[in-house]
């Protein structure tokens, strides 16, 4: 049998066989754990499935799903619920990375944010979600970062864009490498690729600032055989 585990409520670490170091608190909690080790799970059906180790589990069915995903940190009802193998996840919030299955090394803190994801691309994850809502609706894509309430909330497939402000991009549904700096930047801009917004509320087909923007940099720098490409949407 395993040794230093911690087992409190029905059915808490039920199949536990060999895995040591465990705390299972809350019914169901690390119940069908065999062989992980350092795991904590409190709250009913926390780590239910689990199998792995370095998993900790905060809340009703956190972590749920999961069974051999490692390093998963999951604070709040449902965070983490369907995960399985991703691994170094880190949930904190009601529903925060709730769909997830297998991609790894995402950052959802705020309730709902990364709430639909499960990305099935082999180089889908690494997204980071900092808010309320934030990247509630995306569903596949890499290296998002959205910093605020409702940031990029309304985007479901794309890769490699950054909102950072209160409701930061949050019409925008496709496209990516964009960049959304301000409240509400971006706004009225649903689908387009290499776009750049800054300032609260602007959005980024500005042709005013764009201009302004073109003429700035014209002036301060070198010739170059490329021209600025600024607040484009293709």
């Amino acid at each position: 049998m395993g040794i230093n585990n911690t087992a409190v409520g029905s059915n808490a670490l039920r199949d536990n066989t060999t895995g040591a170091y465990n705390v299972g608190i809350g019914s169901g909690a690390l119940a069908s754990n065999t062989t992980g080790n350092f795991n904590m799970a409190i709250g009913a059906g926390a780590l239910l499935n689990n199998t792995a180790n370095f998993n900790l589990a905060i809340g009703y069915r956190v972590g749920f799903m999961n069974t051999t995903g490692n390093h998963l940190t999951g604070i709040g009802a449902a965070a983490l619920r369907n995960n399985t193998t991703g691994g170094f996840n880190t949930a904190i919030g009601a529903d925060a990375l709730r769909e997830n299955t297998t991609t790894d090394s995402n950052v959802a803190v705020g309730d709902s944010a990364l709430g639909s994801f499960n990305g099935t691309g082999a180089f889908d994850g690494a997204n980071t979600a900092l808010g309320s809502i934030a990247l509630v609706s995306e569903t596949s894509g890499q290296e998002n970062v959205a910093v605020g309430w409702r940031a990029l909330e309304s985007l479901t497939t794309g890769s490699n864009n950054t909102a950072l402000g209160w409701r930061s991009g949050d019409d925008v549904s496709t496209g990516g490498s964009g960049v959304f700096i301000g409240s509400e930047a971006g706004f009225g801009v649903t689908t387009g690729s290499n776009i750049i917004a800054i300032g609260a509320f602007l959005s980024g087909v500005d042709s005013d600032l764009a201009s302004l923007i073109t003429a700035v940099t014209s002036a301060t720098s070198p010739a170059s055989p490329f021209p600025p490409r600024l607040l484009s949407v293709s």
